[in-house]
């Protein structure tokens, strides 16, 4: 019984430790839905945050049926816990077929 004490108290240890050295990259916003207008050109803008203690180099990339119609940095520098807007720019075809159509900014 008295090993698994000891055990118990160095697992709690271990995460009391390692906790605090987590950091994340937050995309604002998740999600948007954009109605379709002929060769309408849209001008948007998203929020990288970095929660981490550094300086963090992100790279973008792009996915989806859409992608070859977006302008957007490639590559976009986040101090360390603060957060930096990126504007892109889209233009919108003058037909597209019916359907569901996506475009992913993954970072």
């Amino acid at each position: 019984m008295k090993k698994y004490r000891i055990m118990i108290v160095a697992v709690f240890i271990a995460l009391a430790l390692f906790s605090g050295q987590s950091s994340a990259l937050g995309i604002s916003p998740a999600r948007q839905m954009i109605e379709f207008t002929p060769n309408e050109v849209i001008h948007g803008q998203i929020t990288l945050v970095n929660n981490a203690d550094t300086g963090i180099v992100v790279l973008l990339s792009l996915q989806g049926t859409l992608a070859e119609l977006i302008n957007i940095a490639p590559e976009v520098t986040v101090g360390a816990r603060s957060e930096n807007k990126v504007s892109y720019e889209m233009k919108l075809p003058s037909i597209l077929s019916p359907g569901y159509h996506d475009l992913m900014i993954i970072a």
